[in-house]
């Protein structure tokens, strides 16, 4: 698949929960295949709501905040991001955590955005490998851009 209106016209493939890039001009590095910023795509039009403003610098424990973006990352998702590829995999936060209702089962969940993925707290996993998981960032993307989910 050819992306519209990206760098070159993009050679990219969806998944469900991203989608990757070629780079060409990166050929024979780490970087010639990169997770593209979904995160921001969906992040950049919702500026003006409350988790995606920027906030100052929160003096709560365990939390870290990024000048880069002016957003704070949180206990229990600073925990998950560090230990599963922080800034190469996710990138900066977008937003702060907030409740959001998840398109594909309607409930709500506690979520982070992230240049490159949203992340979603399932408390109804508790304790298994399924307690957070990345948002269907590409199949929410590709609905958007062609109009039907594949």
């Amino acid at each position: 698949q050819t992306s519209a209106g990206g760098p070159a016209d993009r050679v990219v493939q969806y998944n469900q929960r991203a989608r990757l890039e070629l780079h060409p001009e990166f050929k024979g590095t780490p970087y010639e295949v990169l997770l593209g910023l979904l995160g921001n795509s969906l992040a950049d039009p919702r500026l003006a709501e409350g988790p995606f403003q920027p906030k100052p610098a929160s003096a709560a424990p365990g939390t870290q905040w990024f000048a880069e973006t002016q957003h704070n990352l949180a206990p229990p998702f600073l925990a998950y991001w560090t230990g599963n590829g922080g800034l190469d995999v996710f990138g900066y936060p977008r937003s702060e955590q907030f409740l959001e209702q998840n398109h594909a089962d309607g409930k709500l969940y506690t979520v982070q955005y992230f240049e490159r993925n949203r992340i979603e707290y399932h408390p109804e996993n508790q304790g298994t490998k399924y307690e957070f998981q990345l948002g269907l960032l590409g199949v929410e993307q590709f609905a958007s851009l062609y109009g039907y989910t594949p």
